[in-house]
């Protein structure tokens, strides 16, 4: 494109490759009037060709005016550019990547938006986001099923609905604004929105006037916040007189790449500690015992006794066991109690002490009954020799 007075020459462009992902899949181009930021997806050797391939292509059909016939015209070679380069055989099938391009203009700017990318501006030290994000939240939020707030932790936010690279026929969304002296443009990727707040990002943008300082924040703030994706970054003065970026086509730098090995043992410690509580919490889940408090016997799942006053077990059966009732060395087991390899464990235990009182109390009712019929036995035995003596009285008086 040719040089123009009416061309901004204030901006800074930053990306960062994040906290998590090993590569960055973002390309972004900051040559006046054109500013891109594209977020490839796919993954390794697809994300970022994609990306490359969409800069490349809009840096080439891109109209040197703000031409919105022509602007959409040339996003749709861009998007027919990356299904050529699969055919080709370079990257690979199913890549595609965000679009945020932004054309500026004298005190006007034209925005092409394809995906989850943003442009925003800051006016009168208000931000205001002007691109509509293309994914499933952003639809949910329209449609009032969820929040702005659940949107930012939902399950399904990285799910894109429009991308180049993901269907033949696309058409950007075009926006076009008229611009303030004091206005500031904002195009980034979404591992900076998804990271810091709107009101976060209005905060840096109004506080740092410097374009240099304001990217280096925006991206160290977003880093700092988790940084779980590459981070892209450009910030335009429009109306501001200065000194411009030259030679703004950075690719990938990194603010967190010296301390990658720290980061890398810190995730490796915290999944172990992890590790180790899930498995702890597993193990005690799945044991139990049966212990007696006074006469009563109960089933608990956890593990008997306490750490430093913390129980490890939670009372989850009364099973109507009178202790009192059972042999000595049980209770004296109970109270205790006794380890057991599983709930059906436990209930056979209980069983077994049911038995034992079942057959007590048996065998007491038998002891019972036999007391009672010696009774009745020893009291009928007088009767019987009265009565035989009567009746041999006659017959021995008969002879």
């Amino acid at each position: 494109m040719k040089n123009n007075t009416n061309y901004p020459t204030v901006y800074a462009a930053r990306t960062d490759v994040g906290c998590v992902r090993q590569h960055n899949e973002d390309s972004f181009i900051a040559q006046s009037p054109l500013f891109i930021v594209a977020d490839g997806m796919g993954g390794h050797q697809a994300g970022e060709v994609a990306s490359e391939i969409a800069i490349n292509t809009l840096c080439k059909y891109a109209p040197k005016n703000l031409d919105s016939d022509l602007f959409i015209a040339a996003v749709k070679e861009a998007n027919a550019a990356i299904f050529r380069s699969v055919a080709d055989g370079i990257g690979k099938p199913g890549m595609g990547t965000t679009l945020t391009a932004a054309i500026v203009e004298g005190s006007k700017v034209m925005i092409a938006q394809v995906g989850d990318s943003r442009a925003y501006l800051l006016h009168n030290g208000k931000l205001q986001k002007i691109t509509r994000d293309h994914s499933l939240v952003a639809d949910l939020v329209d449609s009032g099923q969820i929040t702005e707030e659940e949107a930012r932790t939902h399950s399904k936010r990285s799910v894109i609905t429009k991308a180049l690279g993901a269907e033949h026929d696309i058409t950007p969304d075009i926006y076009v604004l008229q611009l303030e002296p004091t206005d500031r443009l904002l195009l980034c990727s979404d591992g900076l929105h998804s990271m810091i707040r709107d009101n976060d990002i209005e905060q840096v943008l109004v506080s740092i006037q410097d374009v240099n300082g304001a990217c280096d924040t925006l991206i160290r703030r977003a880093t700092r916040a988790g940084g779980l994706d590459n981070v892209t970054a450009i910030i335009i003065d429009p109306l501001k007189q200065g000194k411009g970026v030259t030679n703004a086509r950075i690719k990938r730098t990194s603010f967190f790449s010296k301390h990658k090995f720290k980061f890398l043992w810190i995730a490796v410690v915290l999944i172990l500690i992890a590790g180790l509580c899930i498995g702890a919490n597993a193990y005690i889940n799945s044991s139990y015992y049966v212990k007696s408090e006074g006469n009563s016997v109960y089933i608990y799942q956890g593990l008997p006794g306490s750490i430093i006053g913390i129980s490890f077990s939670k009372k989850i059966e009364d099973p109507n066991i009178d202790a009192s009732k059972l042999n000595e060395a049980t209770i004296q087991n109970l109270e205790k109690g006794i380890t057991v390899d599983s709930l059906d464990s436990a209930h056979n235990l209980i069983s077994t002490y049911q038995d034992q009182i079942d057959s007590k109390n048996k065998n007491n009712a038998n002891k019972q009954n036999g007391d009672t019929n010696e009774q009745n036995s020893q009291n009928m035995a007088p009767t019987t020799s009265s009565a035989t003596q009567s009746n041999s009285a006659p017959s021995s008086s008969s002879n």
